[in-house]
C-alpha cells in the first residue's frame, strides 16, 4: 500500500509537532524521526495538519504531489482582521437583479480557486460543480417536468411551469429572476456542498458579483433524483445536487446595511 506521507528524514528534526496535531494517531516519532504509525487502525485522512505545522518543511502528502501549490508558507501575520471580515459580511447581500455582461471564465476560475480551500467531511473534498450557461434553458425544462407534479401545492412552482410554457406571462423567470448563469454543487454529504458554495459566494462578492440560493431548483433533487441525474451523466449517481446558486453581475448597488434579528445562542 502506498504511504500517505512522504517524510524527508534529512529535514525531519524529530520535534513531534506533526504527531501532536494528528487526529488519527497516524504518526509516531521513532529514533528521533517522524514515521507513519504501523499500528494505526484509523488511517490517515490526508488533512495535512502535519505538513502545515512542520517547522522544517519535512513532510509531503502523497495525495497532493501532483498539485501546483504543494506548500505555500503563511507568513507572520493574519491576512484578514475580524473588523474587516465583519464589515465585508455586513455589506454582502443576496442579489436578484443582474445585468450583462455575464460572468467570465476568468471570474469563474477565481471563484473556484476559493472553493479549492474549503473544508469537507473527513477531508474527502468530494464536491463536484457544474456551471450552467448555454445549457441553462435545457436544464430548466428538465426540472420543469420533474417539478410539475408539485405545481398544485406550491404557487411558485406553478408560476415557473407557466413561465416555461409561455415566458410572456411573467416579467421574469420565477426561479431565476434576471439571472442567466447558475452554479450547481453536487456532493454525497449536504454540508460539504453548502460550505464549498459559501466560499464561492463570498469570492464572487469580492469580484463585484452577486447572486442568490435557489431552494426551488434544488427541490428537483428531492423530488426525483434518478430523473434529475439523467441531465448530468458526468456526475457520479450517488452524488446529489445539494446547492443551487444563481450568479451574475449586480444591476443595483445597495447603500447601507439593514437591521437583523439577534442571533440566538445558548451557552451551556
Amino acid at each position: 500500500m502506498m504511504p500517505h506521507l512522504i517524510i524527508n528524514k534529512d529535514r525531519c528534526i524529530g520535534c513531534g509537532l506533526c504527531a501532536s496535531v494528528c487526529v488519527r494517531d497516524a504518526i509516531v516519532i521513532k529514533d528521533w524521526k517522524a514515521t507513519e504509525n504501523p499500528d494505526n487502525v484509523l488511517g490517515c485522512m490526508d488533512c495535512g495538519h502535519c505538513m502545515a505545522i512542520c517547522p522544517n518543511d519535512g513532510i509531503r502528502l502523497t495525495r497532493y504531489m501532483d498539485q501546483k501549490d504543494v506548500s505555500v508558507p503563511y507568513g507572520n501575520k493574519p491576512v484578514l482582521t475580524y473588523d474587516t471580515f465583519i464589515r465585508f459580511l455586513s455589506q454582502h447581500r443576496t442579489m436578484r437583479w443582474m445585468q450583462d455582461p455575464p460572468v467570465t471564465q476568468e471570474e469563474f476560475d477565481k471563484i473556484f480557486a476559493a472553493v479549492h480551500y474549503s473544508p469537507s467531511t473527513m477531508n474527502a473534498q468530494a464536491v463536484r460543480f457544474v456551471v450552467l450557461d448555454k445549457d441553462l434553458d435545457a436544464f430548466l425544462r428538465h426540472i420543469a417536468k420533474i417539478l410539475e407534479p408539485l405545481a398544485s401545492e406550491y404557487p411558485r412552482i406553478k408560476q415557473f411551469i407557466e413561465y416555461m410554457d409561455d415566458p410572456t406571462k411573467y416579467d421574469y423567470n420565477p426561479f431565476l429572476w434576471t439571472g442567466k448563469q447558475v452554479i450547481l454543487a453536487f456532493s454525497k454529504r449536504r454540508a460539504d456542498a453548502f460550505i464549498a458554495m459559501s466560499r464561492a459566494e463570498m469570492a464572487a462578492s469580492t469580484l463585484g458579483l452577486g447572486g442568490f440560493y435557489s431552494l426551488w431548483m434544488a427541490k428537483a433533487e428531492r423530488q426525483d433524483h434518478e430523473e434529475l441525474m439523467k441531465f448530468f451523466p458526468e456526475i457520479p449517481f450517488d452524488y446529489r445536487m445539494n446547492v443551487v446558486y444563481v450568479i451574475g453581475r449586480p444591476k443595483v448597488r445597495f447603500l447601507r446595511t439593514i437591521p437583523r434579528l439577534d442571533t440566538k445562542v445558548t451557552m451551556r
